[in-house]
């Protein structure tokens, strides 16, 4: 008798500690949800790649050459890449913050409104860039001149671009010859070329 009554207790023991574990399910499951808000605040955001509204206008303008000269959609999506990845490589590369950095900036800007204080002004020295940044517009067109037309840019000895236009004006899309007879458009195109061969060069997209 002493034996089960001795076993009987020794079980009940065992099995009263699992209601201890669980006196306090809700602290567990704060924990648990404060663990998940943490992680989710430290991933950056996702990096979305879009169009600019005036590269797809530029895009719209010179379709209709780049459809005469390469009317395969292999080509149009090589020149399509192509381009995109020019336009790329002239963003700035860095990355946005993670939502709990902007949170704290945020933050931060509002606390120095409230106190009446100028927000911070970064004095580190200012870096230009010595290489231009071509307008995307312009890059556009430069890689459709590019695709249609190298030797207007490639040519060891290349005439002027507005008489390559002027040459070729009965075949040019009407948007295009309105864009070729602005002077002060060809003036920027030609400003740009040495800076779109030298961006462009090597640079082969499938």
């Amino acid at each position: 008798m002493a034996l089960s009554l001795g076993l009987v207790l020794r079980r009940e023991q065992r099995f009263a500690v699992f209601p201890q574990r669980l006196q306090h399910p809700e602290a567990h499951l704060a924990v648990l949800l404060l663990g998940l808000g943490i992680w989710r605040l430290s991933i950056p955001p996702d990096v979305v790649v879009r169009d600019s509204r005036e590269f797809e206008q530029a895009l719209a303008t010179w379709h209709p050459l780049l459809f005469a000269w390469r009317n395969t959609p292999r080509s149009i999506k090589r020149y399509l890449n192509r381009v995109r990845y020019l336009a790329m490589l002239q963003r700035p590369a860095a990355p946005e913050p993670a939502l709990w950095r902007r949170l704290v900036d945020g933050a931060a800007r509002l606390w120095q409104r409230l106190r009446k204080q100028p927000e911070g002004q970064d004095t580190s020295p200012a870096t230009t860039s010595e290489r231009p940044i071509i307008p995307e517009d312009l890059l556009v067109a430069l890689s459709a001149i590019d695709c249609c037309h190298p030797e207007w840019l490639r040519d060891p000895y290349p005439r002027p671009l507005g008489k390559s236009f002027y040459l070729a004006r009965e075949k040019l899309p009407d948007q295009v010859r309105t864009l070729a007879e602005d002077a002060a458009w060809l003036t920027r195109l030609e400003s740009l070329r040495s800076r779109y061969l030298e961006m462009a060069s090597g640079i082969h997209v499938s």
